[in-house]
């Protein structure tokens, strides 16, 4: 093959690829992320303004409650999945995590693991929601 001819291959194989990557939502994995907002989705007013210094909040979505925990799945910076756990206005967490969101967290009343939609629990695990599990 000339090396003209390889080069064109190589070009299309990265125009594709390139295409193809376009295509993937940042959140794909995370059909809770991508549903309409509901009232109960808002991140707690009482949050520090650099709380979300690490997400997008018009993402947020209740996820669920745990031991007093309320827990919220974001959209995070480079693609992140954060998660949110709020027991108060004091004790709060926010954590980020890329590829696959597989990515504990750990807050006041333990540690969660988020996972992507279809993904096996992880083993022990209680589920709150379909992507945030916890040891219990």
């Amino acid at each position: 093959m000339s090396a003209l001819k390889l080069a064109s291959v190589v070009a299309v194989v990265l125009l594709a690829g390139m295409g193809l990557a376009g295509c993937i939502s940042p959140a794909s994995g995370f059909a809770v992320l991508d549903r309409a907002a509901e009232a109960g989705d808002a991140l707690p007013k009482d949050l520090p303004d650099y709380a979300d210094d690490s997400l997008d909040p018009t993402t947020s979505r209740f996820v669920g409650e745990h031991d007093g925990d309320r827990l919220y799945l974001a959209r995070g910076d480079n693609s992140a999945i954060c998660l949110v756990i709020y027991p108060n206005n004091e004790e709060w967490v926010v954590g980020c995590g890329e590829g696959g969101g597989l990515t504990a967290v750990s807050g006041p009343s333990g540690t969660y693991e988020i996972r992507p939609d279809g993904a096996p629990a992880p083993t022990g695990a209680e589920e709150i929601s379909p992507n945030v599990f916890t040891a219990g």
